[in-house]
């Protein structure tokens, strides 16, 4: 059985085995608990198990290591997928059109009572007239606007869109840079820091949404199972303890999107000069809307390659060889 775990670990690698494999392990094992409960009875379980041969309990261990493999993969892959039906991209469809539409008015008004309140309170503040409450107001207010887009057209249905549209927009707003086209571009220039940082804020973005996928799945065949077997009350249990679960892992997606948007806010502002430098094309000289119109033009020429841009080939320096 050992031998079994080892050859599973270096298979799947330990990264994979605690993001992906594990949790796939557990949404199982629940479901089958759930069964052996309702169906077998614990102690029976037992007492034929250890019935069992070596051989068969091998056999039967490897068989469920396969299927953990085998309900593991789908989520892998649709992961992406996953994640942006959490941040509100639920299409145009009837179904989910008055949802997100609901949902979209909800956060703007967010957006557009917390700016006004801010802009109120800032003034104040400038004058030093703040009261200790007020203070601490414009403290929360700050900290819920850095995670909203600044534009309050540009909501999202959830609060996770939110987050990511927030850090998406800050390249676009302040340097005129459209992450979607531009990151690719940035990212093989920066840190090895940032990108491991950008690399485990994804990671557990990823577990986090593939585990509330997971939950929903195991709620929704816990709960049906425990209503065919007349168990009212367990089914309530699972719905209940289901609902729990997923929202500490939306809790746990949120925080990961903070960190990941932190992250790409970081790294348009220390290395979206070397994309300039990279392409030979002049490097913005100042700030604000001169650095905006420069930087819709790069996004323009990258995107669809209708702009003339002036390159600068710099001279490379010859090595001095010391004597």
């Amino acid at each position: 059985m050992e031998t079994l775990w080892k050859s599973v670990i270096e298979l799947s690698g330990k990264s994979r085995l605690l993001n992906s494999l594990l949790p796939s392990a557990i949404i199982l094992a629940g479901l089958g608990a759930l069964v052996v409960d309702a169906q077998f009875g614990w102690q029976n379980l037992i007492e034929w198990w250890q019935t069992l041969k070596n051989e068969t309990q091998l056999v039967m261990t490897a068989m469920f290591v396969l299927l953990v493999f085998a309900v593991a993969a789908p989520f892998d892959a649709f992961t992406q997928t996953f994640l942006r039906w959490a941040e509100g991209y639920w299409g145009d469809n009837w179904l989910f059109r008055g949802l997100a539409m609901r949902r979209r008015t909800h956060h703007r008004k967010i957006i557009e009572e917390s700016q006004k309140q801010f802009s109120e309170l800032h003034g104040k503040q400038e004058k030093g007239s703040l009261s200790h409450a007020e203070e601490l107001r414009v403290q929360q207010l700050e900290i819920s606007l850095h995670s909203y887009p600044p534009d309050p057209q540009r909501a999202m249905p959830t609060f996770l869109g939110n987050v990511i549209r927030a850090a998406e927009d800050h390249a676009r707003v302040r340097y005129g840079l459209d992450p979607i086209v531009t990151w690719v571009r940035v990212y093989p220039a920066i840190s090895k820091v940032i990108q491991d940082a950008l690399e485990g804020s994804q990671t557990t973005l990823g577990l986090a949404i593939r585990l509330i996928a997971q939950i929903i799945l195991f709620a929704t065949i816990g709960v049906l199972f425990e209503v065919a077997s007349g168990k009212w009350l367990m089914s309530l249990i699972v719905l209940i303890g289901s609902w729990i679960t997923a929202y500490l892992a939306y809790q746990a997606a949120i925080q990961a999107a903070k960190s990941y948007g932190e992250l790409v806010r970081a790294t348009f502002d220390l290395y979206r000069f070397g994309l300039y430098e990279s392409l030979h094309l002049p490097v913005p000289t100042q700030n604000g809307d001169a650095e905006r119109k420069q930087g819709n033009k790069l996004t323009q020429f990258l995107w669809r390659g209708d702009l003339i841009m002036q390159y600068e080939h710099h001279k490379e320096t010859k090595t001095r060889v010391a004597p």
